[in-house]
């Protein structure tokens, strides 16, 4: 049998060997992990990247389609107020273009009765015309007669 100091020198190589082993173990192991987290990593770095990207096509389609759908809303609505304010004007030209003939057959009619006052006037002096020269023959008459 092997003595004390046998068995504790192989203890002590055992636990030597053991530590070694269990160093190096974990020294691999921590390598491997190591290699590891850094596959793990870079697959995530990639699948993140691609996963953005996916989303930012996906937004900018929405956006564009957004952008054509409101687009074409404010096309419409514009179109329909052109319209609104096309009416209007049309609306109004009318009503403008009834007040207009409205003063206008006014105005024919004050130029006829400006016309017959005219005629009126001159009638007028033509006749007091015609009593003074009717008044003067008269008094010449007068003074013949009474001279």
């Amino acid at each position: 049998m092997l003595e004390q100091k046998d068995l504790d020198v192989l203890k002590d190589m055992m636990e030597t060997v053991v530590k070694k082993s269990e160093i190096s173990t974990l020294e691999r192991m921590d390598e491997a992990i190591g290699k590891s987290e850094s596959a793990i990593l870079e697959k995530m770095d990639k699948a993140i990247e691609k996963s953005e990207n996916s989303i930012l096509d996906k937004v900018e389609k929405i956006v564009k389609r957004s952008e054509t759908t409101i687009s074409k809303k404010m096309d419409k609505k514009i179109i329909k107020s052109e319209s609104l304010v096309l009416d209007e004007v049309e609306r109004t030209r009318n009503i403008l273009v009834s007040k207009i003939e409205k003063t206008q057959k006014d105005v024919d009619e004050l130029k006829s009765i400006y016309r017959v006052i005219k005629m009126d006037t001159e009638n007028t002096a033509m006749l007091l015309r015609m009593y003074d020269n009717l008044d003067n023959r008269v008094e010449k008459l007068e003074e013949k007669v009474w001279a």
